[in-house]
């Protein structure tokens, strides 16, 4: 059986007359009886007319004759199911990406922090402050500011210990 007879049952079953289906859909009136006559295929813009417009036609069994004529309302619900699903997953994921974005933003932001924390720490002033701290610590009294030595001196003491005394 060609799709052509199958369409036919369809409109016998649905009590729609070939001429008033050709004229909703745009086909020239007469097209599908001769097509019928003529044992003919139905071209791919008429099964896609037909399949566009006869929604609950199911159109695996239009075009091979396998499963049932019309399609199955468990099977359209479980569709809507599945893509109601994934509209809740879709929504879910952006969701996150947005709160990942933001959490990104502020680690950024803590990061720069850092970086213009360790550029200060190298400046002479810093190191003083800490040379400070650590001879405070350490019962160490300190005997020059690294802010006052030569440049060349400066880069030769990279120990903060260097610049301290012991009491």
């Amino acid at each position: 059986m060609k799709a052509i007879e199958r369409f036919y049952q369809y409109l016998d079953t649905k009590n729609i007359k070939p001429t008033r289906f050709e004229k909703e859909i745009g086909l020239s009136n007469g097209y599908l009886g001769t097509q019928l006559k003529r044992n003919a295929d139905l071209g791919e813009g008429v099964m896609i007319k037909i399949i566009d417009n006869c929604l609950e036609l199911n159109p695996e069994w239009l075009l091979t004759g396998k499963g049932e004529m019309l399609k199955n309302d468990k099977i359209e619900e479980q569709e809507q199911i599945s893509e109601d699903i994934f509209r809740k997953l879709i929504t879910e994921k952006d969701k996150i990406i947005a709160s990942l974005n933001q959490e990104l933003g502020m680690l950024k932001e803590r990061n720069s922090n850092f970086q213009r924390e360790l550029e200060q720490s190298k400046s002479p002033t810093r190191l003083d402050e800490l040379n400070n701290r650590l001879c405070d610590c350490t019962s160490i009294k300190p005997t020059s500011r690294v802010s006052d030595m030569p440049p060349q001196t400066k880069d030769q003491s990279n120990k903060l210990g260097s610049h301290c005394s012991t009491i």
